[in-house]
């Protein structure tokens, strides 16, 4: 019996040591791997820094602690964004799936914000899925996200938004990983946004399911927004948009699909169908005409989640925007 005890136990010392050393191997492996990804990021001129930072995670998780953590997105610190403290977990038996939790308040500048924002949460979680060379998939969630200005300067031109809950979730498209195209949807709840002047935007809700064609070449090219713009219309991209739901407060909703661009003049173009419910509410204060007629010459009868509704075209064409045959506005350039 007691050779037995002593045999089992030397085998569970083996298996544990076995263990140790495949841990601390992976841990190295790991280690080099973020160290050649970061200097890979840096080349193209994103920079990314910590306080702190510390591998831990023994016997079963890899997990990287990142105090202070920085990013400087061009290279110049036009474009960045700071935290409080990143912590990246994988599976040791997983390594290429990982879970990153990020602990706020954080600030974010970029050359189209002119001053930075503050954004705070109760909770941020991101996971991703990594092949040997690329970034297969990629997940965001905010959990009542607020975003505000960041200076004294910033609350001048900046709004306050708040939302229950965002989501972001986006891939290569698997059928052409050439073509540069990414399947993304989002999701906000409960969008509520306070201009710098004081004006209130009613209570929002969005759903949107798409693909942007001509997008991965563009995204993290070393540029501002307008010229990445630029690039990305020059090329031809494109955003088809399976569905999409909106919702604005509990007086209007709208679902439908479509596709969206813009011109060289970065004015969107572009056509949607959707069926929206509670037209007649949205156009009321317009009075007069349009508010009793609107409704009726914008689109047949439908049904929309149980509520009546009417099918209508949304066009968008040189900046101007048309549902049905009414003129709706104009709307700026995008560059």
């Amino acid at each position: 019996m007691t050779r037995r005890l002593l045999l089992l136990a030397a085998v569970l010392l083996l298996a544990a040591g076995g263990w140790a050393v495949f841990w601390f191997g992976a841990a190295d492996r790991a280690e080099a791997a973020l160290e050649l990804h970061l200097a890979r990021a840096a080349e193209q001129g994103m920079v990314i820094d910590c306080a702190e930072r510390r591998f831990g995670g023994f016997p079963f998780r890899l997990e990287f602690d990142c105090d202070k953590p920085s990013f400087d997105l061009d290279g110049s610190g036009k474009t960045y964004a700071k935290g409080e403290r990143l912590r990246v977990v994988s599976m040791v038996w997983a390594p290429f799936r990982l879970v990153a939790l990020l602990d706020g308040p954080a600030i974010a500048r970029t050359p189209d914000t002119v001053e930075p924002v503050r954004a705070e949460w109760s909770s941020a979680r991101a996971s991703a899925e990594l092949s040997t060379d690329a970034l297969d998939r990629l997940s965001v969630e905010f959990i009542d996200l607020r975003l505000g200005p960041g200076s004294t300067a910033a609350a001048r031109i900046i709004p306050n938004v708040a939302m229950k809950r965002f989501e972001a979730h986006g891939r290569p498209v698997p059928e052409d990983l050439s073509g540069g195209d990414l399947d993304f949807a989002g999701r906000a709840v409960d969008l509520d946004i306070i201009a710098a002047d004081g004006r209130t935007v009613p209570l929002l809700s969005l759903d949107l399911d798409t693909t942007i064609r001509k997008a991965l070449p563009i995204l993290f090219a070393p540029a501002e927004t307008a010229e990445k713009l630029k690039s990305w219309q020059a090329a031809g991209g494109r955003v088809e948009i399976r569905r999409f739901r909106g919702a604005i407060g509990d007086t209007a909703l709208a679902d439908g699909s479509g596709t969206l661009a813009t011109d060289a003049a970065g004015r969107l173009e572009g056509r949607i169908k959707a069926r929206m419910a509670g037209i007649e509410r949205l156009l009321a204060p317009a009075g007069g005409a349009i508010a009793q007629l609107g409704p009726m010459i914008l689109g047949p009868e439908t049904e929309l989640e149980g509520r009546s509704a009417r099918s209508v075209i949304v066009d968008f064409k040189e900046g101007r925007v048309r549902i049905g045959p009414l003129g709706i506005g104009n709307l700026p350039p995008l560059y």
